[in-house]
């Protein structure tokens, strides 16, 4: 998967320094709306629905821009260098089969439905880098690229359920294994994800509610699932640390002040395809 970030708007505070020959200093503050793309496309007769929507987020840092020549009213050239903080992600929704495994006195084995909606914040440390063509004093085209770092990644939402669990038990003779399958009643469950948290291999807790009328031993239905849960034996974070991309936009400026429009595209691939 790639981040797109599909616009950039900065009101940008007062200039912080404009010496002559030195570099001109201003603090950033914007929005970002950004989405994930798949890098393969869901087959049309799928028997699922999955999919990423837009995200809102915000950015915020330092801009250093080198070589701009402010008095000049003739085509020139600058290279602005930024140090942000930005958070990107996705809003995720999917909805189809789901296999589901808990213990709580015996182990549950579960098919059914699930209804999965997540909504995906990673927070980067970012270098953008940029070519601007100033045009006049006022208006610039910039062009560039950037690397990210990770720094933050978590999620949260809710998961609804139903479906059927089955247990195995042996009988006479007990080289037999017969199953009991059992209808279950529909819950939701929390969900709070630290997808940097490496460790957080199995956080399940239950709630005060019985699975199964028919079958008081299932346990409680599970109400808040850590971001490991269905691990599987997967190893590393669900996302990678770097990402790397481009971008282009337009920028606007005057009194010091100025606003910016920026398109940006991912290069890297964020998640780690063992997830």
């Amino acid at each position: 998967m790639k981040f797109k970030v599909l616009l950039f708007v900065a009101g940008l505070c007062p200039l912080v320094m404009n010496a002559q020959n030195a570099p001109k200093i201003q603090f950033v503050g914007g929005i970002n709306w950004s989405n994930l793309r798949l890098s393969k496309p869901i087959p049309e007769n799928a028997n699922f629905v999955e999919r990423y929507s837009q995200f809102s987020g915000y950015q915020a840092g330092i801009k250093v821009e080198f070589g701009r020549d402010e008095d000049s009213d003739e085509l020139g050239f600058s290279l602005p260098v930024e140090v942000l903080i930005a958070q990107t992600g996705a809003n995720y929704h999917y909805y189809g089969p789901s296999y589901q495994n808990w213990a709580e006195g015996e182990s549950v084995t579960s098919k059914g439905t699930v209804e999965t909606k997540l909504e995906i914040a990673n927070t980067y440390l970012k270098l953008p880098i940029s070519l601007s063509i100033n045009v006049n004093q006022h208006f610039s085209l910039q062009l560039g690229g950037y690397a990210a770092y990770l720094i933050q990644s978590k999620g949260s939402g809710t998961m609804n359920y139903n479906g059927n669990v089955t247990i195995s038990k042996k009988t006479p003779p007990y080289s037999r294994l017969d199953l009991d399958t059992f209808k279950i009643k529909p819950f939701q469950t929390a969900l709070n994800f630290n997808y940097l948290d490496e460790f957080d291999t199995g956080i399940i807790r239950m709630g005060d509610s019985s699975l199964c009328s028919a079958n008081a031993a299932l346990g409680l239905r599970p109400t808040q699932l850590g971001a490991y849960y269905d691990r599987n034996g997967r190893s590393g974070l669900m996302f990678n640390r770097l990402d790397l991309g481009i971008h282009a936009g337009i920028q606007l400026e005057a009194g010091g002040w100025f606003i910016a429009a920026r398109v940006s595209y991912g290069l890297s691939d964020v998640l780690n395809n063992n997830y």
